[in-house]
């Protein structure tokens, strides 16, 4: 199981710093510095996991065919593990300090678990998915 958790670890690293093979084949046609106006919302967290890079995926045909999901599917599977993996670490996040938080660590941690929840919901694929490369 150790092998596993230093990929969930890798894995995070790369999700929480924006990393994605998806994000290099799907072009969502928005700058990449784009600022979207998030007047309606609350300030996130610094350690809140967007699951933007994750739908990107949803996207790429061969990773929906080895994921055996339709696109609505995929993303209902990483919508629900990233709302889980979010409430999970916030829950966590209550009886740390400010400075633990906001830590390069604690944000890799919640990434961690984030990509945890989706794994499960993806019924133990997305591991074995996440190198899928267009043919």
């Amino acid at each position: 199981m150790q092998p596993q958790l230093s990929v969930l670890f890798v894995i995070a690293f790369l999700c929480s710093s924006g990393v994605s093979l998806a994000q290099d084949i799907a072009n969502t046609g928005q700058p990449a510095n784009a600022v979207e106006p998030s007047t309606a919302e609350p300030k996130q967290k610094p350690f809140y996991v967007s699951p933007e890079n994750m739908l990107t995926r949803c996207k790429v045909p061969e990773f929906l065919k080895c994921m055996k999901l339709t696109e609505p599917q995929c993303v209902a599977v990483i919508n629900s593990g990233t709302a889980e993996g979010n409430a999970q670490v916030e829950a966590e996040a209550a009886s740390k300090s400010e400075a633990q938080t906001n830590s390069d660590f604690f944000k890799g941690y919640a990434a961690g678990v984030v990509i945890g929840k989706i794994h499960s919901a993806s019924k133990g694929k997305l591991l074995g998915c996440l190198n899928v490369r267009k043919n």
